[in-house]
């Protein structure tokens, strides 16, 4: 809890600085003025991630206003602003990990900017992942897991190496990589 807590302090305080620093960057119109456009990943963004309490915490903080744009997972959110890098409506891309920041690097939608005190959100080891540049901002880190059905007749997996036997063939669901971070994070 204490990780997910400083990982939501941490993001709070980036959003805060590149609000003040941006909120009267590339906008529409005037009606954008106070609000930062946020496109993100759905379990960020839903009731029961931490994107609603974030919100709640940075417009008290700041007075501007927030909107997360729940895009589905990061690879659809990066896709829409791919899609619109000619008339930009977000002010961030949130969700972009190791697995896609080539493409949005290759893309060209990302602007330079470097978060106060950045090196102290997350191991400098784990920015220079993300192209160790002023484009990407880590704030958070996490491993992939298999999740046992322990109410199963299998028996429980102790290594990757059992889960390529005969006895989980076809027993295995996973996301699509060419469409979902999660399963791209696997197939790497």
């Amino acid at each position: 809890m204490k990780k997910i807590k400083f990982a939501c302090v941490a993001l709070c305080a980036f959003l805060a600085g590149f609000s003040s620093l941006y909120a009267g960057g590339k906008k529409d119109s005037d009606s954008r003025k106070n609000t930062v456009v946020v496109y993100t990943y759905d379990s960020f963004a839903s009731e029961w991630g931490p994107g609603p309490e974030l919100v709640k915490r940075f417009e008290e903080a700041t007075g501007y206003k927030l909107d997360l744009v729940n895009c589905g997972d990061a690879i659809q959110a990066l896709n829409k602003a791919v899609l619109e890098k000619n008339k930009v409506q977000a002010d961030i891309v949130l969700g972009i990990d190791n697995s896609c920041v080539k493409m949005a690097l290759d893309a060209g939608i990302l602007d330079n900017y470097t978060a106060k005190d950045s090196d102290k959100i997350i191991d400098s080891s784990i920015s220079s992942a993300l192209g160790g540049n002023e484009l990407v901002t880590a704030f958070d880190y996490g491993h992939f897991a298999i999740i046992w059905d322990s109410a199963s007749s299998l028996p429980a997996p102790k290594s990757l190496e059992d889960l390529t036997s005969e006895t989980y063939a076809k027993k295995i669901i996973l996301m699509d990589p060419r469409t979902s971070t999660p399963g791209l994070g696997f197939l790497a």
